[in-house]
């Protein structure tokens, strides 16, 4: 006769495997997640550092809010941080003493104007791989600091010399870089000494145009007969909002670090779309992310159905 055994035992890694994929579907959706944790007081500790990875300190619905919850204190969750965004409503002292207790962030956004070098001297402790703000006063010797030495993707979000390559130079200093998006106008000149002297380079997002001028303004004045002087797969050219940049920088930003398609995923598929030839028109620079499938043809649909089969 067999001997009872009681019910199914699952391993504990395992079992907080599934509750970790479990709590990361949806973009991690919080109510999702807190449910999950009044599961048992195992899986609350196992899933408090997903729910505290992605600190939102902008006016837009902040996370974690510690002026509305006071009981929340920083020093406790600050060290789940991996992904860390912040703009002008916040103080630079505010913003100092946040990245303070966050000793794990990697991925940084912070958009205020020509200071983020002021921040340099109280992140020391912080090795960025993804960086997020506006460098217009920089210099190389900025650009040299231990912070920013792991650098992969870096979005520069204000202009750091339109036509003077001189102003740009300083990016070729950062050894791992292999990603850039720029949100402001720049000259061919810039683009070609950025794509062969960034050795490292996998692909250059731009999707800015200049203040008073129209998208499509840009696009057929300056931007599409100049990108004819440069056969490069790697120059991905996003059509930019017309609306509300500064919107549409932050829901792409916060969607990528939830884990969603955002400009940098955008842009490595339309780098493999182009180098296995999918696109309908072979000669196409400028891509929608509203409507990007319509420019694939057959093989190209084919392709990206099976790729996202779950």
């Amino acid at each position: 006769m067999l001997e009872h055994c009681g019910p199914p035992f699952l391993p504990q890694d395992l079992e907080r495997c599934i509750f970790e994929i479990a709590a990361s579907d949806n973009g991690g959706s919080k109510c999702s997640i807190l449910k999950l944790m009044l599961v048992a007081r195992r899986v609350n500790e196992w899933l408090r550092p997903i729910l505290y990875r992605v600190f939102n300190q902008t006016a837009h619905l902040p996370y974690p809010d510690f002026k509305k919850f006071p009981s929340l204190k920083l020093e406790d969750v600050g060290h789940f941080a991996k992904h860390f965004i912040t703009h002008s409503s916040f103080t630079n002292e505010e913003i100092n003493h946040l990245l303070s207790s966050c000793p794990n962030v990697y991925d940084l956004a912070i958009w205020i104007a020509g200071t983020f070098k002021f921040f340099l001297p109280n992140i020391q402790h912080l090795r960025l791989r993804r960086l997020s703000a506006e460098l217009a006063f920089f210099t190389e010797e900025d650009l040299l600091h231990p912070t920013l030495s792991s650098l992969t993707h870096l979005n520069i979000v204000s202009s750091l010399g339109a036509e003077d390559w001189k102003s740009w130079k300083k990016l070729t200093k950062l050894p791992h870089l292999t990603h850039i998006k720029l949100d402001s106008p720049v000259s061919i000149g810039v683009v070609r000494n950025l794509v062969v002297r960034c050795t490292r380079l996998r692909y250059l997002i731009i999707s800015g145009y200049p203040k008073g001028m129209s998208v499509d303004g840009w696009i057929t004045t300056q931007m599409e007969a100049a990108f004819q002087e440069i056969d490069e797969d790697r120059i991905i050219l996003l059509f930019p909002s017309d609306y509300n940049i500064h919107l549409e920088r932050m829901l792409d930003w916060l969607q990528g670090a939830h884990g969603g398609m955002d400009n940098w995923h955008f842009a490595e598929l339309i780098f493999q779309i182009r180098r296995q030839k999918y696109l309908r028109d072979p000669l196409q620079r400028w891509f929608w992310r509203l409507d990007w499938m319509e420019c694939l043809n057959d093989r190209g649909r084919e392709w990206y159905l099976n790729e996202t089969k779950i």
